[in-house]
């Protein structure tokens, strides 16, 4: 009877779907025009038929030439539409660039949220409406927020995840680095469509359910058993999850997932053969006061998640890197000469002047390097690197030193 009952419930949610057709909101036409430095210009009306035929020419005399086709979804208070439970945006279109139907370009649809900051934040999906012969139907978990609203609005990544909980707009627009000429979208129909309840809120309704029948049947012979096994489970999971943890936090730097200086005593006097030879890489990066000052310390964070980065993809497995304190790190070289280590060392220093920076045209670092012959000895061989790193800082930065005992 209950799975009767559930596969009922599913059917129905899935053959009672709630829809929104953007047909019934105003509309709105955006160019480029002198307001955003352009002339081009754009209009749509609906046709005798019911379609909306949207026209755009797009001119020379603006490079990022555009024009969007919006419906307005806020309500005179300004609020949106709450979308999370629709996952369906069906189409029927079709798109002509200087009357030809386009082959390759595509069409970029927008869903802007409003936020709690009063801004717009766009998720986004492009698709050529030649591929699907008229009718399109583009699931919206398909949706990303573009790259380059969540770097100007200094979002993180979990913070840049689309979100359709506040839509004010939907929108339709020329695509990214058009050519300039006449563009022409025609949409016989738009609609927005999803299940009355969530597919997910409902299996999580049903389990319930389930459990709770389930539980029912067993309680009056089991009752006892079940809770202390429950219990049992419960603390197990709890002390494996809090012992996870601590293993965690105790060796590996919380900001960049290096291992910090227990995490590296732990390699060094626990892992590593006593007669194994370390070269130790101490390096610092150069001037990042000022880049905290300047850009602020979300801004440093980032940089040194980045430099950890791409430190770990450049070092072989063997050598293990740790964040010895602020913005010095050290690279633990097993079986490998100081001149071996320098040369890791240069070719960081190349990487670090390829790379694409936050906030920052370029990021260098100061580098000192000694070695120990063996693990008793690390101590003073980080010393010596030390040493060596201040004279790399001493004589103009961005340099690789060795300690001259190890040279």
């Amino acid at each position: 009877m209950l799975l009767f009952l559930t596969v009922f419930v599913y059917g129905l949610n899935e053959s009672t779907q709630r829809e929104v057709n953007l047909f019934d909101y105003p509309i709105r036409v955006t160019t480029d025009n002198a307001s955003n430095g352009g002339t081009s210009s754009g209009f749509a009306e609906f046709n005798d038929d019911g379609s909306l035929g949207f026209e755009c020419l797009l001119t020379e005399t603006y490079e990022w030439r555009f024009c969007e086709l919006q419906f307005e979804l806020a309500n005179i208070y300004g609020s949106g539409m709450d979308m999370q439970q629709f996952n369906l945006m069906t189409l029927d279109v079709s798109f002509e660039v200087n009357g030809f139907e386009e082959q390759k370009q595509p069409v970029r649809m927008y869903f802007k949220n409003l936020v709690n900051s009063g801004k717009l934040k766009p998720s986004s999906i492009e698709f050529t409406p030649s591929d699907y012969q008229g009718s399109v139907a583009i699931p919206l978990e398909y949706l990303k927020v573009p790259d380059w609203w969540r770097l100007e609005n200094r979002v993180s990544l979990r913070e840049g995840q689309s979100d359709v909980r506040n839509v004010t707009e939907i929108s339709f627009s020329t695509p990214a680095n058009a050519q300039p000429g006449m563009y022409q979208l025609l949409l016989n129909s738009a609609t927005v469509s999803g299940p009355w309840i969530a597919y997910d809120t409902l299996t999580n309704i049903l389990l319930i359910v389930w459990l709770t029948h389930g539980i029912s049947n067993l309680i009056y012979s089991f009752r006892e058993t079940w809770r202390e096994n429950l219990l049992l489970s419960w603390e197990y999971k709890q002390l494996k999850n809090e012992n996870s943890l601590l293993v965690n936090l105790a060796h590996n730097d919380k900001l960049t997932g290096a291992l910090n200086r227990h995490g590296a005593h732990k390699v060094i006097f626990e892992q590593t053969p006593s007669n194994t030879a370390i070269s130790i890489i101490y390096l610092d990066i150069d001037h990042f006061k000022s880049i905290n000052d300047t850009y602020s310390h979300q801004a440093g964070d980032a940089i040194l998640i980045m430099l950890a980065s791409l430190i770990e993809s450049s070092i072989d497995e063997q050598h293990r890197l740790v964040r010895w304190g602020g913005e010095e790190f050290v690279i633990l070289c097993t079986d490998i000469s100081a001149h071996g280590a320098a040369k890791i060392a240069r070719r960081l220093q190349e990487r670090f002047e390829e790379m694409d920076w936050p906030h920052v045209h370029n990021v260098t670092c100061s580098f000192g390097i000694a070695t120990c012959k063996t693990y008793e000895q690390f101590n003073q061989a980080i010393e010596r690197a030390d040493h060596a790193l201040y004279r790399a800082k001493a004589n103009g930065r961005n340099r690789v030193e060795i300690a001259p005992q190890d040279v």
